[in-house]
């Protein structure tokens, strides 16, 4: 289980029922987040044999995007629909810095470096704290998200491996407070 006494991680624990809903409707807004930008690169992507890899990870987000919304626990008064529009807007600094990477090379070292790994951590942590027998759907969705982001940012990766490009490196995006 992790340190949650440690200063590092300001990712809070889920201890309420409103603090998993918080916590779902954040995954949420970024997936969706995620599945809308990524997806629009296809179309201009400017090179045509990463287009399969931008659809194909749009849709595992757009797909996990469903998924949180079934785990969207159910509280008087409050919907996964709003509670995800009010979480969409702490994804502004993930939006700007995506919109920003204007090749390819950029977008994809983005996905490989930064946003993927720091996600399949945080989903990781959330998942060691969930009790499969007390929650076993929940665990296997985090199961399979944690899967597909792994994967698709090991993907990313080999994608990056043969190109060394510019030597560049985009701005550091911390998802860690975004998602608490």
């Amino acid at each position: 289980m992790p340190d949650r006494t440690s200063t590092t991680s300001v990712t809070a624990p889920l201890t309420t029922i409103h603090g998993l809903a918080d916590r779902i409707a954040a995954y949420r807004a970024l997936d969706l987040l995620l599945f809308e930008v990524i997806g629009s690169w296809i179309t201009d992507a400017t090179a045509v044999p990463v287009r399969p890899y931008y659809a194909a990870w749009s849709q595992h987000h757009g797909w996990h995007a469903d998924l949180w919304a079934g785990r969207y626990p159910v509280i008087p008064d409050r919907d996964v629909h709003t509670a995800t529009a009010g979480a969409t807007a702490r994804f502004a600094p993930v939006r700007t810095a995506l919109d920003a990477a204007p090749t390819d090379t950029e977008r994809i070292r983005i996905l490989a470096e930064d946003l993927l790994p720091q996600l399949a951590t945080i989903l990781a942590e959330h998942r060691a704290e969930v009790v499969a027998e007390l929650d076993a759907p929940t665990a296997r969705v985090l199961d399979l998200v944690v899967d597909d982001v792994r994967r698709d940012a090991a993907m990313a990766a080999q994608l990056l491996a043969p190109s060394a490009g510019d030597g560049r490196r985009p701005a550091r995006i911390e998802l860690d407070p975004l998602i608490s």
